[in-house]
């Protein structure tokens, strides 16, 4: 959390929406962020609509390892979501619009922000915030232990990060699940009568 709060701090000091918060908030993958427009946002029922995602593909040409960028569909039928936005998010991205010359969210020059680009700004924010080296897909993790943590249940969670089933949000969060059982087993102990109370013998 401490950690996160660092990378927010110099995030929010971007004058274009931030890929970061956008992650951070919604849970979306890095091409579908990339792909975002603002079409794509619904603030009069406030929800956001996930319908294609860019990506980076070696190109079809014989010149050597160059690469292409694509627009495609997204991951899977799952992938294809409506999240709902939630109104600190809603706020931020209304105001960022405000001042938004293009037809993406996440723009460069007014145009479309391939995910390189967006990785380049992303490693320079984590430095800046002095934090550990961490991969952009970090933050779609965070966003899911953060709903863990809140007690998202699991069905609504999966749907969210258009996973292809419950299990495999299950399988993937293991780790920061366990540490929900964790605490749910310290909070019952503590409801345990003082043992010494009991005469065992």
């Amino acid at each position: 959390m401490s950690e996160q709060k660092k990378l927010e701090h110099v995030a929010f000091k971007e004058k274009g929406c931030s890929a970061i918060i956008l992650a951070l908030y919604s849970g979306l993958r890095i091409g579908e962020i990339s792909g975002l427009k603002w079409s794509d946002v619904d603030f009069e029922n406030n929800t956001i609509c996930v319908s294609r995602t860019i990506f980076r593909v070696n190109s079809q040409t014989n010149e050597g390892n160059k690469t292409e960028v694509l627009i495609g569909n997204p991951k899977t039928d799952q992938s294809y979501r409506v999240v709902p936005l939630a109104e600190n998010l809603k706020q931020y991205l209304l105001t960022k619009k405000a001042i938004s010359c293009s037809n993406h969210v996440i723009s460069c020059k007014n145009k479309m922000t391939e995910p390189r680009v967006i990785r380049y700004r992303f490693k320079k924010v984590v430095e800046e915030a002095g934090i550990r080296n961490i991969h952009f897909h970090s933050l779609r993790h965070t966003f899911a232990t953060r709903c863990l943590e809140n007690r998202v249940d699991i069905s609504s969670l999966s749907k969210l990060l258009g996973h292809n089933s419950a299990k495999m949000t299950l399988d993937t969060y293991a780790d920061s699940l366990f540490e929900s059982r964790r605490k749910a087993m310290y909070k019952i102990d503590q409801l345990m009568t003082e043992p010494s109370s009991y005469d065992y013998e």
